[in-house]
């Protein structure tokens, strides 16, 4: 039996893991739709869910280009600048040269629970579907358009993913300090 979600979040709260929970490995690579190899021959989408409880805080330059301040007008540009500097060579293998991209090596991590929604090659999930051309008036767009999401969380990041998860994402831990992500 399939089904679309596990989850139910309500205002930021899982309230329940669906009844056939038991039965789904919350760390599923993807939906189990892989191509055949006549179709694709490169890597697979592989979720790095191995959360250590400790971890070095990571360099943050994005911090330092605003002397570790607010963002401001004046200072949000060498913030987005730093940021991407940051985060640059891993993005450019992500998009460029795939067969070469670990995340595992790379220390980037993603969320349990999406694996029936993933699709298997790059791990991506539909975030909005037939968005109508009418919001987009000025792009020219003709055509209505799908939007998909991936995402990676850094070592700062996946302590608290660890906090919630744990080991075996079955008895996630959602308080007010758990869920918290630290300030980057």
């Amino acid at each position: 039996m399939k089904f679309k979600r596990v989850c139910i979040f309500v205002g930021g709260s899982v309230l329940a893991i669906g009844a056939f929970a038991a039965t789904v490995n919350p760390f599923a690579d993807n939906n189990g739709q892989v191509p055949s190899p006549s179709e694709y021959s490169g890597p697979l989408f592989k979720l790095n869910h191995k959360y250590p409880s400790q971890a070095p805080v990571p360099a943050m330059p994005w911090r330092a280009a605003i002397n570790n301040g607010v963002i401001t007008t004046q200072n949000a540009g060498a913030y987005a600048q730093a940021l991407k500097d940051a985060v640059g060579n891993d993005m450019r293998v992500l998009i460029e040269d795939y067969a070469h991209w670990n995340a595992a090596q790379r220390g980037w991590y993603n969320e349990p629970w999406l694996g029936t929604q993933r699709e298997a090659i790059h791990g991506m999930y539909v975030g909005s579907s037939s968005l109508d051309t009418s919001l987009f008036q000025a792009s020219g767009l003709t055509k209505p358009i799908t939007t998909y999401v991936l995402t990676y969380y850094d070592k700062t990041a996946e302590l608290t993913l660890n906090n919630i998860w744990k080991d075996t994402a079955m008895k996630q831990q959602i308080t007010p300090s758990s869920t918290q992500f630290p300030e980057c």
